[in-house]
């Protein structure tokens, strides 16, 4: 696509691509009116009167029938927002690259799993330290809710928000980091191993790796901020934690060299 036609679209309000390499965190996320992926997943629900995900779930006619019904709205919805901004479908089909996976997660679900030992010693290291982290993770954080039970405070103080909000970013990249590890990690498999498209792979390992030094980052942000809550013995485990995610960032760095030269569209621009 021209850079004539990805700039009619930004003036629409959108930034193409987007939410290909995200946290996936809408409610939190300051961009969203700029995602396409969500601005049609939320009209989606308006026509829907619910969620895809639970219409999807309560629905009783034939899967497939139902299918093409949700893709036509899709087209509907599309249509729409192009009237609305002064657009061209065809736009947006080329700057979203659509049918290559418009919704967010679903090429991460398609993925094959790749045995590790095909990947190489450094790549076993990320995924035992990501393991690590996750089970440690588990028994810290009982520690610390069993401490924060005892504080006085209520949840509307700003103690209480503070650290509600660092145990809603824990909990959130949890699952973050080793989905988008396990899409890196797989994304550098297939451009080593592909005839083809071998840049196209490398561009999604450097960009999914890209997102998991941002839920690191911000994982150990909000480890930090509630060894301010904590007792000594727990502190002690926190930063235990957050050598992990140390360890974890640089072999990440290491086996992606040119992670940090990779900007994400719309939060690295």
């Amino acid at each position: 696509m021209s850079k004539k036609e990805l700039e009619k679209l930004r003036e629409a309000g959108f930034v193409p691509g987007i939410y290909n390499f995200c946290d996936k965190w809408c409610e939190k996320c300051t961009l969203k009116s700029k995602c396409m992926s969500y601005v049609v997943g939320k009209k989606m629900e308006e026509k829907l009167g619910k969620t895809l995900e639970e219409s999807l779930y309560t629905k009783q006619e034939a899967t497939w029938v139902y299918l093409k019904n949700i893709f036509d709205t899709t087209y509907e919805i599309l249509h729409e927002l192009a009237e609305e901004r002064g657009i061209n479908m065809e736009d947006i089909y080329a700057a979203e690259d659509i049918e290559k996976g418009f919704w967010p997660g679903e090429g991460e679900d398609a993925l094959q799993e790749v045995e590790c030992s095909k990947l190489g010693e450094s790549v076993s290291q990320i995924v035992q330290v990501c393991i690590i982290y996750e089970n440690l993770c588990e028994g810290c954080l009982e520690k610390v809710f069993a401490v924060l039970d005892e504080k006085e405070w209520t949840a509307e103080s700003p103690e209480g928000k503070e650290t509600e909000d660092a145990l809603d970013r824990i909990n959130w990249y949890i699952d973050v980091i080793p989905s988008k590890i396990r899409k890196a990690l797989l994304a550098f498999y297939h451009s080593r191993e592909a005839a083809d498209n071998r840049e196209m792979y490398e561009y999604e390992c450097n960009g999914s790796a890209k997102v998991v030094l941002a839920a690191i980052g911000n994982s150990y942000m909000a480890w930090e901020t509630l060894k301010k809550y904590c007792t000594l013995p727990v502190i002690k485990d926190i930063m235990h934690l957050q050598v992990v995610l140390e360890q974890l960032q640089r072999d990440i760095e290491t086996q992606f060299p040119e992670v940090h030269k990779f900007r994400r569209p719309g939060f690295d621009d």
